[in-house]
Protein backbone atom coordinates (compact mmCIF):
# COMPACT_ATOMS: atom_id res chain seq x y z
CA UNK A 1 0.00 0.00 0.00
CA UNK A 2 1.50 3.23 -0.97
CA UNK A 3 0.98 6.20 1.58
CA UNK A 4 -0.47 9.58 -0.48
CA UNK A 5 2.18 11.59 0.10
CA UNK A 6 5.09 9.45 -1.30
CA UNK A 7 2.32 8.92 -4.57
CA UNK A 8 2.15 12.55 -4.78
CA UNK A 9 6.06 13.23 -3.98
CA UNK A 10 6.40 10.72 -7.70
CA UNK A 11 4.57 12.98 -9.37
CA UNK A 12 6.11 16.18 -8.24
CA UNK A 13 9.46 14.29 -9.61
CA UNK A 14 8.12 12.99 -12.93
CA UNK A 15 6.69 16.13 -13.56
CA UNK A 16 9.96 18.18 -12.11
CA UNK A 17 12.18 15.79 -14.56
CA UNK A 18 9.63 16.45 -17.87
CA UNK A 19 9.99 20.02 -17.05
CA UNK A 20 13.56 19.69 -17.22
CA UNK A 21 13.75 17.97 -19.68
CA UNK A 22 11.76 20.63 -22.03
CA UNK A 23 14.22 23.61 -20.21
CA UNK A 24 17.13 21.49 -21.93
CA UNK A 25 15.42 21.34 -24.83
CA UNK A 26 14.87 24.55 -25.25
CA UNK A 27 18.14 25.45 -24.35
CA UNK A 28 19.86 22.87 -26.97
CA UNK A 29 18.35 24.66 -29.54
CA UNK A 30 18.83 27.87 -28.56
CA UNK A 31 22.45 27.12 -28.25
CA UNK A 32 22.78 25.46 -31.14
CA UNK A 33 19.69 26.14 -33.42
CA UNK A 34 21.43 24.15 -36.66
CA UNK A 35 21.21 20.74 -34.38
CA UNK A 36 17.95 19.77 -33.73
CA UNK A 37 17.82 16.22 -33.12
CA UNK A 38 16.63 16.66 -29.75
Amino acid sequence: MIKPIIKFLLILKLKNGLKLKIRLKVYYRKVSPIEETF
